[in-house]
């Protein structure tokens, strides 16, 4: 999954990252509805393709669509939300309304914060030589992963007081302090040894960055871990064998996703 991270950032450009939000956002959706036990398949079509459509409007300015007429693309999206509010309509007493948005607010909110994080923002007109920043969009996850791993080691060598026992039981107090402590000190470092000519964010900044990536992220793990515990299943899904689910491995990036993108918007 690294491997795949990786390579689609930095040898697909911004539609690499536009295509690992959409692998992300899918699977995770469909995931969403299985832990809700939502079974109609034409409902977590519908939603699939709201998805898509949404992701898809965000970036339909980018050269490697070329919609040289904006119409194009606002007339494709508001065809296909009278499909999907359709689909809503006729399925309303099967499904409530509730879940199903509150699955776009979850997942498909972050995955747009995602694919607009390495050009800082929306870009008018995008120029992918310039425009684009490869390892900004690599920095969220480094600092994801870097507080997983941070918080198990400070949670290993210190962890007495349980942070949230009844959802996760593994995790403590004092494993999440040093997580957030030493992924902010992490985001320091990304931001003055991989920017090297020019430092994308002050120390402070960066210093903030890592801290609330960390407490977000922890705050989006702790939540898909309530929504297992709620569907009593162990994984959100099994197409990564040993792992679980996308839902399993990307809940912290969700969250954390949207937070990088205000502080950058925001800065």
């Amino acid at each position: 999954m690294i491997a795949l991270i990786v390579s689609l950032i930095f040898t697909g450009g911004h539609f690499g990252v536009y295509v690992l939000a959409n692998i992300i956002g899918i699977f995770s959706i469909t995931e969403f509805f299985k832990l809700k036990n939502i079974q109609n398949r034409l409902i977590i079509i519908s939603n699939v393709g709201y998805f898509i459509a949404v992701l898809f409007t965000v970036v339909a300015h980018f050269p490697y669509f070329n919609f040289t007429n904006i119409n194009t693309v606002v007339l494709s999206f508001l065809g296909y939300m009278i499909f999907f509010l359709g689909i809503q309509w006729y399925y309303r007493k099967q499904i409530s309304q509730t879940i199903q948005w509150f699955a776009h607010l979850y997942i498909t909110i972050p995955m747009i914060t995602f694919v607009l994080i390495p050009t800082q923002g929306f870009v008018f007109p995008f120029n992918p030589a310039t425009d684009y920043q490869p390892y900004l969009a690599l920095m969220i996850f480094v600092l994801v992963w870097s507080s997983d791993s941070w918080a198990y080691v400070a949670g290993k060598l210190f962890g007495k007081h349980k942070l949230a026992p009844s959802i996760s039981p593994g995790k403590t107090w004092e494993g999440f302090i040093g997580g957030a402590l030493l992924t902010a000190a992490s985001a320091w470092a990304y931001n003055n040894f991989i920017f090297t000519q020019q430092p994308l964010f002050s120390n402070t900044e960066a210093i903030v960055l890592g801290f609330l990536i960390a407490t977000f992220g922890t705050l989006g793990d702790l939540f898909e871990s309530s929504l297992k515990r709620k569907a009593g299943v162990k994984d959100s899904g099994n197409i990564l064998p040993g792992h679980g689910g996308i839902l399993d491995r990307f809940d912290a990036f969700l969250f954390a996703s949207v937070v990088m993108f205000l502080v950058i918007w925001l800065k």
